[in-house]
């Protein structure tokens, strides 16, 4: 019935996809992955990475409070939606009965019960860091920011409807509208459509017996592609693999910045709707800024040692090699946007692979470690981190300290939260292995070990 009693086009390698799709989809191990040891190895690589790495990833997450504006192309429905979540405890109870956090809140059981591919570890990490309730929080907004949305798009095609022309001759504004309630399941709900006398703002459409339940997925799917907590929809199957989810870690979110980024090109430069491309280039940088110079602070990465609680100098050059002691002094504000641009996400992957590339050809040895980083996953790093701290241990020489400091170096990054403060890490460096001397007997492990 399906082929009309022609042979199935179908080859082994799609039922291989789909047989693979289905298991990610019940977080069942993959076919082609490997085995059970293969999959406890790279879960426990993951979790070392996830908990060493990334103590300060609530911060780098800061930036998220604007992407429900860039993805609605509406500054007024987030302020109302934001409004209206804060200040009304049954509209965030709604929100809650939307489900917006609902994966996250079954996830975070599931795991618990039962485990799950990131790890019990991880998620507790998480939850430590306040990284969990942040993107929980965030997803609540964005699904009030999509109410507001959905609301103002229907209004604006029945202000732009003409009666006199069909729907593909209407005009820019009410194409732009109807375009946005399509995305999200809704355009039944534009004017002179099925659903079009139904008002978006009735609350009985999202609570109660007569709620839509277009309504609330167009929500939840408006939620997923502002706030990324990527899904298993959301990656490749090779990256759910034992061996590929290694690479993979920490590229979702660029992934999906990317897709947002390819949205915003995508509306701007073939539907001439330039809003979300303005708030991208305004608000993002803005809030990656202030995300940046907080880390600053906070991690004490700043003054003329960069191991001080202050904010950094951001140069436009220095973002792609440039160094003052040899050219000058250039145009520090368009350094806070590029790299504000770049820490809320801008081109997603694509800024990434260019920016290691960069690193790769202008720092040497350091550089190129880098990027291997990037394009084989961190596992990579832990792997040289241990080569480094190796060396440091068997270095028997007095001529220099440098060893024994990078072995210091490697093993205090990893320490959580700690590691992450640039000034506690050096301390630590400085206080373990010594201050940096070119020479002498004093500059080794017992030169400072004593004290």
């Amino acid at each position: 019935d399906d082929f009309k009693g022609r042979s199935s086009p179908l080859t082994t390698a799609n039922y291989n996809f789909m047989d693979n799709a289905m298991r990610v989809a019940r977080r069942q191990p993959l076919t082609t992955g490997g085995g059970q040891t293969a999959y406890k190895m790279s879960r426990t690589l993951r979790n070392i990475n996830s908990v060493t790495l990334l103590s300060f990833t609530t911060l780098t997450s800061i930036p998220d409070i604007v992407l429900p504006i860039i993805r609605s192309g509406s500054f007024n429905a987030w302020r109302k939606g934001l409004s209206r979540w804060a200040l009304d405890p049954e509209y965030r109870q709604m929100m809650k009965n939307v489900g917006v956090a609902m994966e996250n809140i079954i996830h975070d059981r599931m795991t618990y019960m039962y485990g799950a591919a990131d790890g019990k570890t991880t998620h507790a990490f998480f939850n430590a860091t306040m990284l969990t309730p942040w993107t929980d929080m965030n997803r609540q907004i964005a699904g009030a920011t999509a109410v507001e949305a959905f609301i103002a798009m229907q209004k604006k095609t029945i202000k732009n409807w003409d009666e006199t022309k069909p729907l593909a001759e209407q005009n820019r504004q009410f194409k732009t509208a109807y375009r946005f309630l399509k995305r999200y399941g809704l355009s039944d709900f534009a004017h002179g459509q099925r659903r079009g006398n139904e008002t978006l703002a009735d609350p009985s459409l999202l609570d109660g017996d007569n709620a839509v339940d277009e309504l609330r997925r167009g929500i939840i799917k408006f939620a997923d592609e502002s706030i990324h907590a990527p899904n298993p929809n959301d990656i490749p199957l090779w990256g759910q693999t034992p061996f590929g989810s290694m690479m993979f870690q920490l590229k979702s979110f660029p992934l999906m910045m990317t897709r947002l980024s390819g949205y915003v090109l995508n509306e701007a430069f073939r539907h001439g709707n330039v809003k979300p491309l303005a708030y991208f280039l305004t608000l993002g940088p803005a809030a990656g800024a202030g995300a940046l110079a907080i880390k600053d602070v906070v991690q004490m990465r700043g003054g003329e040692e960069n191991r001080e609680a202050a904010v950094r100098k951001r140069n436009i050059l220095k973002t792609f090699g440039y160094d003052e002691k040899v050219h000058g002094n250039e145009h520090d504000a368009l350094g806070w946007l590029a790299e504000g641009s770049a820490h809320m996400g801008a081109l997603g992957i694509v800024r990434d692979s260019l920016g290691a590339a960069a690193s790769a050809v202008e720092n040497g040895t350091y550089g190129q470690n880098r990027f291997a980083s990037w394009l084989f996953g961190p596992t990579y790093g832990l792997t040289t981190s241990m080569f480094t701290a190796a060396a440091g241990l068997v270095d028997d020489s007095d001529n220099s300290n440098a060893k024994e400091r990078a072995a210091v170096r490697e093993a205090a990054t990893r320490i959580p939260v700690v590691g992450g403060i640039r000034g506690l890490r050096e301390g630590i460096v400085d206080l373990t292995a010594g201050e940096y001397e070119k020479g002498g007997s004093g500059s080794g492990w017992g030169g400072s070990w004593g004290s």
